[in-house]
């Protein structure tokens, strides 16, 4: 979560609010409590954001 955070300039609940709302790429359970992101898929995210500006 935090390469995460400091990828979009989000903190954590902002990035949750976007996950609901389906504007954000859904996380990946790693293990019980432990999730991830595909890093492709936030970097893609974060370029789609610059060109819808």
């Amino acid at each position: 979560m935090s390469e995460v955070e400091e990828l979009t300039g989000f903190k954590r609940s902002y990035i949750y609010g976007l996950i609901r709302k389906n504007k954000f790429p859904q996380s990946i359970a790693i293990g019980a409590r432990i999730v991830g992101w595909d890093a492709n898929s936030v970097l893609e995210w974060i370029e789609a954001q610059k060109v819808s500006e």
